[in-house]
C-alpha cells in the first residue's frame, strides 16, 4: 500500500482533507513562486507604469495555480489563463443552466479547461510517487493536498473527465477569491480617496513584521489590528454569497415557516449591507472591526458579537475550507509589494472599447456586473500606477 493510500484511509470527504491539512506549506510555495515573479520582471528595476489589478491577476493567478497544481500544468499550457478568465467571468452564467446556445464563448472556454486539466491528470498519473516519497510539493501534482484529493477520487471511482471538473472547482476557490480580494485591499490602501493616514498607518504595521533579514513574520501579518480590519471590510463589502441549508424539518424562522424538503438562503450581500448591523454599510471603513482595550489602550481586531451578520466564509461544517490559506495569500501579497516597491498612484482607469482610458480623480473601480452568489466580487475599473522596486529588494528577502 502507497503511502498517500496510509495517509488518506478513514478519510472519506473533502472537507475532512482540507481541515487537516497545514496551509502554511501552501503559503510558502506561493510567497517563492510569486517572488520568482517578481525577480524575472527585469522592468520593476527602472520603475513600470501598469494596470494595478490587471497586472496583479497574471502574477497571483500564475503563483496560485502553481503553489496547488504544481509548474506542469502552465508548462503545458501557457494559455491555461485566458481560457480561465472566460470561464471564470461566466462561471454563474452556467450554473444557472444557460443554453450552450447563448453562451457559446463561455462553454467552449469551460469545456477547453476541464480537457487540459485532464490532459494534466493523465500526465500527473504518469508520474506516480515512490512507496515512502511523499514530498511537500511536485511539479506535476503540485501541493501533497491534491494528491490527497486525487486518492479520494480514485477511491470513489471518479473518472478522470469527473477528477478534472472537481479540480477546476477547487482552483476557481482560490484563485476567483484571494486575487480580487487582494486587488480590493491594495487599490483602497493605495487610493488617494482614502483617509490620508491610512497607508501611512497600513506600512507601519507592515514594517513592524518585517524581520532583520528583510523576510516578513506571517504569524505576526495576520494578526496586524489595522491590516485584519481593512481585510474584513474588503470581505464585508464585496463578499456575495449564497449559503444555501436544505430543510431536514419543518421549522419557524421568525414570521416564516419553512417546510421539510424546502431550501433557504443567507445571501451576504443583504446581510453585510445591513444599516440595522453596520453603520454606513456601503462605505468602505477599515477601521470598522477595530476595538480597544480599555484596560491597555491597544488596538485590536474582533468580530465579536456579530454570529449570522458577518459570514464572508459560509458557516459551519461546510465552510470555506481554504480561508485560512486565502488570508495568508491575501496579506502575504499586499506585504510583499508594499514593503519592496515604491508604489506610485497615478489615475484611474477604465476599459471602454476594448482600450484603457484615463477615468475621472475620484473613479474608484466598480463592482463588476454579475449574477448574485458570485463570492469575491470582480473589479471594473482600475487604478495606474508606478511601480518600481527598491534598491534593497531582494527576492530571497521579501517574506
Amino acid at each position: 500500500m502507497s503511502a498517500i493510500v496510509r495517509v488518506v484511509k478513514g478519510i472519506s470527504r473533502l472537507p475532512e482533507l482540507h481541515h487537516s491539512y497545514p496551509v502554511n506549506l501552501l503559503t510558502e510555495k506561493f510567497v517563492e513562486t510569486f517572488r520568482a515573479q517578481l525577480d524575472e520582471d527585469v522592468g520593476l528595476t527602472d520603475g513600470l507604469d501598469v494596470n494595478l489589478y490587471e497586472w496583479l491577476w497574471h502574477r497571483g493567478f500564475h503563483a496560485s495555480t502553481t503553489s496547488l497544481v504544481g509548474s506542469k500544468l502552465l508548462e503545458m499550457y501557457p494559455d491555461f489563463d485566458v481560457d480561465y478568465r472566460v470561464w471564470e467571468d461566466n462561471l454563474l452564467t452556467l450554473l444557472f443552466g444557460t443554453p450552450r446556445l447563448f453562451a457559446r464563448e463561455a462553454y467552449r472556454a469551460r469545456d477547453a479547461c476541464v480537457e487540459k486539466l485532464e490532459k494534466w491528470l493523465q500526465t500527473g498519473y504518469q508520474h506516480p510517487m515512490q512507496d515512502g516519497e511523499d514530498p511537500d510539493w511536485t511539479p506535476y501534482s503540485g501541493a501533497r493536498i491534491m494528491r490527497r484529493r486525487h486518492e479520494l477520487y480514485k477511491q470513489r471511482g471518479l473518472s478522470i473527465h469527473g477528477q478534472a471538473g472537481w479540480d477546476l472547482i477547487f482552483l476557481a476557490g482560490i484563485l476567483s477569491n484571494a486575487t480580487p480580494a487582494t486587488g480590493w485591499m491594495l487599490l483602497h490602501i493605495l487610493s488617494p480617496t482614502s483617509a490620508p493616514d491610512f497607508r501611512s498607518r497600513i506600512m507601519q504595521e507592515l514594517q513592524s513584521c518585517k524581520r532583520d533579514d528583510g523576510s516578513v513574520n506571517i504569524p505576526a501579518l495576520v494578526r496586524l489590528p489595522l491590516l485584519n480590519s481593512a481585510f474584513h471590510e474588503v470581505l464585508r463589502l464585496y463578499v456575495d454569497l449564497l449559503v444555501v441549508r436544505h430543510v431536514d424539518s419543518s421549522v419557524a424562522l421568525g414570521t416564516h415557516y419553512v417546510k421539510q424538503g424546502e431550501q433557504v438562503m443567507a445571501p451576504t450581500w443583504m446581510t453585510h449591507r445591513n444599516p440595522a448591523f453596520f453603520y454606513r454599510p456601503d462605505v468602505f471603513d477599515p477601521e470598522r472591526f477595530l476595538v480597544t482595550d480599555p484596560e491597555t489602550g491597544m488596538l485590536s481586531y474582533s468580530a465579536t458579537g456579530l454570529g449570522g451578520k458577518y459570514f464572508p466564509f459560509g458557516g459551519g461544517h461546510y465552510m470555506c475550507p481554504g480561508r485560512v490559506f486565502a488570508k495568508q495569500e491575501i496579506l502575504g501579497t499586499v506585504a510583499m509589494l508594499l514593503l519592496n516597491f515604491d508604489i506610485t498612484f497615478r489615475g484611474f482607469v477604465k476599459h471602454t472599447k476594448g482600450s484603457w482610458v484615463a477615468a475621472g480623480k475620484n473613479d474608484f473601480p466598480t463592482i463588476k456586473n454579475g449574477f448574485a452568489g458570485n463570492q469575491v466580487l470582480g473589479i471594473e475599473g482600475d487604478m495606474q500606477v508606478h511601480i518600481k522596486g527598491r534598491p534593497s529588494f531582494s527576492p530571497e528577502d521579501s517574506l
